[in-house]
């Protein structure tokens, strides 16, 4: 009985958290589940194990025996544990199989949710906050001297328990701290970064234009859950998640993480026209995930999308539905290497490198728009420990499409030359087919 209440009392608290979109907590204890899950369930085995025998026992009432009427009764209070006992098994097996087992079970996918929804997120900061961006000890000193608190439950008590690397970073969120020290420079507060180095922000980058920031744990902020998980469904977000009437939605659940963090500032213009006559064929064959079984669901999973995806545009669904399909057909230890690589987001360290080279802005606006192509191939040749999206072939394959000839200096430059290599080398010859099918 108390087992029953416990259990309860838990169940009630996770879903009191559900509702209250405390999603960063809940996630964060559902990778705990897994392990304390088996412990009640251990417990229950273990009182089975010790009460039948006792109930199987004919001592019981046994200096009884010479009276009639005590007999029946000591059969009536046998045959009632045996009732009692019998239905107790049955609960356990009920909870065993439906979801002691199920949950001890995707421990691995649990933690996978975690990392795609609370990876490194891609911010659009608006030009009237851009100015006051700077570097890691910036942001730290500004969430110091301001005492900003987080705004939204979405990540809201994401200290009570210590994460797994341990880190407590900062808790509010970038765009609530500019908000922030633009209304105390209003009031004559004077919050200005110390750097003039914009940490984490995409190039082109201008005080009177918005600006793309990629920012999490890197910049000293604690990891936290995307806000775009609020308009995810419920059904996509339980250890078993299903959409579409019963099907596995765990492939879905994640894409939904992976793409509220990595829009950008024009998520219309990314390019994917994998659309094209034979390209998804070609595509397909050429992935490290060949045979690719889970291509059969590909109609499944766009009508998905399109109903959350569709107006930015038809490439977006499509390559929200190739992701979803490629992290159905990939196995989950190679998911957890790209995500720890960052992979799903356009190379920052490379943008900065070929804006400093003297890449115009059209440059930089071509590799952002091949960005989810490039996101998509990595995917589809990882390796692990590789931490190189091929965003130069992709920008080649981009200028090829469009007509433009290269000729920028930036191009022929030492670096570009040895990264353009490096992409070849890791990709090879299916990798290239990848590109072309793509763009």
């Amino acid at each position: 009985m108390l087992f029953l209440v416990c259990s309860l009392v838990f169940w009630s608290f996770l879903g009191y958290l559900e509702r209250q979109q405390y999603w960063t907590l809940r996630f964060q204890l559902s990778l705990w589940e897994p392990h304390l899950v088996l412990l009640p369930a251990s417990a229950l085995c273990l009182l089975l194990l010790c009460v039948g025998p006792r109930i199987e026992s004919d001592d019981f009432g046994q200096d009884f025996m010479s009276k009639g009427i005590t007999i029946l009764i000591v059969d009536a209070i046998r045959n009632a544990s045996h009732v009692v006992l019998g239905i107790l098994f049955i609960g356990l097996l009920i909870f065993l199989f439906r979801i002691a087992f199920p949950l001890a079970g995707s421990g691995q996918y649990l933690r996978l949710r975690w990392k795609a929804w609370t990876g490194p997120s891609r911010t659009g900061i608006e030009s009237t906050f851009s100015k006051f961006i700077g570097d890691e000890d910036d942001w730290a000193n500004i969430s110091h001297a301001l005492g900003v608190r987080p705004q939204h439950p979405v990540e809201k008590f994401s200290q009570v328990l210590p994460s797994l690397s341990g880190f407590r970073g900062i808790e509010a969120d970038p765009t609530d701290l500019l908000k922030a020290s633009v209304a105390a420079a209003t009031k004559g507060s004077l919050v200005t970064p110390r750097s003039k180095f914009k940490a984490g922000a995409y190039h082109p980058v201008s005080d009177d234009k918005s600006v793309s920031l990629l920012w999490g744990e890197h910049l000293g902020f604690q990891r936290r859950c995307s806000r775009g998980i609020i308009s995810v469904p419920g059904s996509l977000l339980n250890f078993r998640p299903t959409f579409d009437y019963g099907r596995d939605g765990r492939a879905v659940c994640l894409t939904y993480g992976i793409l509220a963090r990595n829009k950008g500032l024009e998520p219309w213009n990314l390019v994917c026209n994998l659309d094209r006559s034979g390209s998804l064929r070609m595509f397909e064959e050429n992935s490290i995930q060949w045979p690719r079984p889970s291509k059969t669901l590909r109609n499944v999973y766009r009508a998905e999308f399109a109903g959350t995806f569709s107006l930015l545009g038809d490439a977006y669904v499509t390559a929200a539905t190739e992701l979803a399909l490629l992290l159905a057909d990939t196995s989950d230890e190679l998911i957890e290497d790209w995500l720890d690589g960052m992979m799903e987001h356009q190379d920052l360290r490379l943008n900065r490198q070929v804006s400093a080279l003297g890449a115009s802005g059209e440059d930089l606006n071509r590799l952002y728009k091949g960005q989810y192509a490039a996101m998509l191939v990595s995917l589809g040749t990882h390796e692990r420990g590789i931490r190189l999206r091929p965003e130069l072939l992709v920008y080649d394959a981009l200028c090829q499409l469009e007509g433009v000839e290269i000729r920028d200096r930036w191009v022929s430059a030492t670096a570009i030359i040895d990264r353009r290599v490096q992409e070849l080398a890791h990709l090879g010859s299916k990798g290239q087919r990848l590109i072309l099918a793509i763009i």
